[in-house]
């Protein structure tokens, strides 16, 4: 079961300066951030200063980026042909502040790169990588030991139940701890196994991505093959958008390359539509559909 950030940071920059309230009050107090419109020709000057190369004005988009039905982030977003990047032949700019009484205006430049392949994918990295950049000081990415099991049955139950509610027919409450602690003690000292944690300063972990080395027999009709498999993965609510799925990812797809193994697979049941987004964002693509119906028989 694995629902809940290749597999590298976006690569995003912004300058700041100071510019007047344009923001209508009735936004205020809300947590999201709202375009302030500025000339192309500045937004050019920004792509050009952060990235270098020259920037050419494409089109304009309108983004609203939500979150679990809240606006996260709302504008135009300009998209510019870009010559003379070495990467890069676009790049997405835009100009926003965050609405909580600051006067300084952001110009922020991402190129079309990697997972970035449009100007929704642009914003939703920016925006994921200031809250990252926001508490990555106090986060650290490391594996789980057995005393981290409290936490981990805690983070378990998040996963839990949200796959419970949205298919009760498949999951169930346990009696019992949510991962038998011998089972967890198996995974974590395992050769072929990891749980990899994102831990707080006050040393609360914040979310874990669980992954296993798994082989594939040869048959006369298939090879043999060695991959590695997020299991588990869950951030707690909190603490999501800002980069921590993310960097957990990242942390799973270092350790599998240090093995030798070159794929990096997971399974997300269809329902989970926010978690199916995250990952496309970060390169997985479908593979394989399972498909399945209610009995036709008559009992």
């Amino acid at each position: 079961m694995n629902d809940a950030s290749t597999m590298s940071e976006p690569t995003c920059s912004w300058c700041e300066r100071l510019c007047a309230e344009t923001t209508p009050r009735r936004n205020r107090g809300k947590r999201s951030v709202v375009m302030n419109e500025v000339s192309p020709d500045e937004l050019k000057c920004a792509v050009e200063s952060q990235h270098g190369g020259t920037a050419t004005l494409a089109q304009s988009v309108w983004v609203d980026e939500q979150f679990e039905g809240k606006p996260v982030w709302q504008g135009v977003v300009h998209v510019f042909d870009l010559a003379g990047h070495p990467d890069a032949k676009r790049a997405y700019a835009w100009s926003s502040h965050t609405i909580d009484g600051s006067t300084k205006r952001r110009f922020i430049a991402v190129l079309h790169m990697g997972p970035i392949t449009g100007p929704v994918e642009a914003v939703r990295a920016a925006t994921e990588q200031e809250g990252f950049k926001a508490i990555k000081g106090m986060v650290t990415i490391r594996p789980a030991v057995l005393g981290d099991y409290e936490d981990l049955c805690e983070l378990w139950k998040i996963l839990d139940e949200h796959h419970r509610l949205a298919l009760p027919n498949l999951f169930r409450q346990p009696a019992g701890a949510r991962r038998e602690r011998s089972y967890v003690q198996t995974v974590i000292e395992g050769p072929d196994s990891v749980i990899m944690v994102a831990e707080a300063e006050d040393k609360q972990l914040l979310g874990f991505a669980m992954i296993f080395v798994r082989m594939q027999a040869e048959t006369p009709t298939r090879a043999e093959r060695r991959y590695a498999e997020v299991d588990d993965m869950v951030v707690r609510p909190a603490v999501r958008r800002a980069g921590l799925g993310r960097a957990l990812i990242k942390a799973t797809a270092e350790w599998s390359e240090e093995r030798g193994l070159k794929t990096l697979e997971l399974a997300v049941h269809d329902f989970n539509e926010g978690a199916l987004s995250f990952y496309r964002s970060l390169g997985f693509s479908t593979v394989l559909r399972r498909l399945a119906r209610p009995s036709q028989s008559s009992n």
